[in-house]
């Protein structure tokens, strides 16, 4: 695979600031001439350059949406790729997620991903000759029974098919929508709970591929679904040691 015929115009980075985002921040510079990013919390990043490159955005809500994409635009014209990284995880029964935190799970997954979409669809070229590719982060959960975590599943599972329905829809304005579907991904916000789970963190011989993944372990799938001339959309590409078989 050659990056000359890979190069995007202009990309977007949804959720460019948690574990998984990072590291696809860094693979996408590579395919796009531009990359515009964006998170909810830029808190954290030390370097006050690279603050000032990424835009404090909750893209779950509208008006903020707006005003980012009205910015990026303007600065660098339509996008030609979307990859929306971002995601929040609930760890709990049914019975005992309160109210607030399924209206966070709802939208800081499947709303947010909703928005992105239309906005991405209204502003990006409506030129049929320019391929355009969205790659959304979703999770194994959506393949899988999880009791203790039902509702962030059925999120999940809610985006995997908006997609293959919105990659149905879109095929016909030359636009790509395809799933990455990671399972345990050790990050900085769950790194340490991990440590105290596994004993000989990151094995775990239980699973298939014998340890937990790290974000660097998904770059592989990413750069493959980067591909321009790639015939593949409204697929969920799973990622996850082999987990889900078990």
């Amino acid at each position: 695979m050659t990056a000359k015929r890979n190069i995007y115009s202009n990309a977007w980075l949804i959720g460019s600031q948690g574990g998984i985002g990072k590291e696809f921040f860094k693979l996408i510079k590579k395919y796009s001439k531009n990359v515009v990013s964006c998170d909810t919390n830029i808190s954290k990043i030390s370097n006050k350059n690279l603050r000032k490159a990424i835009f404090k955005v909750d893209c779950s809500n509208k008006k903020q949406l707006d005003n980012f994409a009205h910015v990026a635009v303007n600065k660098y014209g339509p996008p030609d790729l979307l990859v929306i990284a971002a995601g929040l995880v609930l760890s709990k029964s049914l019975v005992d997620s309160e109210v607030d935190e399924i209206d966070k799970i709802y939208e800081n997954n499947f709303k947010l991903v909703v928005l992105s979409l239309q906005k991405f669809f209204e502003v990006c070229s409506q030129k049929n000759d320019v391929m355009k590719n969205i790659i959304i982060i979703s999770s194994n959960a959506a393949l899988e029974a999880r009791p203790n975590q039902p509702v962030y599943a059925a999120m999940k599972s809610a985006i995997n098919s908006l997609a293959q329905a919105q990659a149905a829809a879109w095929g016909v304005n030359n636009i790509k929508i395809n799933v990455i579907a990671p399972g345990t991904v050790a990050v900085d916000r769950n790194k340490d709970s991990l440590i105290k789970k596994y004993k000989n963190f990151p094995l775990d011989p239980l699973r298939p591929s014998g340890r937990i993944l790290f974000p660097k372990d998904l770059l592989p799938a990413l750069e493959f679904l980067l591909y321009k001339n790639l015939s593949i959309t409204g697929q969920i590409l799973v990622v996850d040691g082999g987990s889900n078989l078990l």
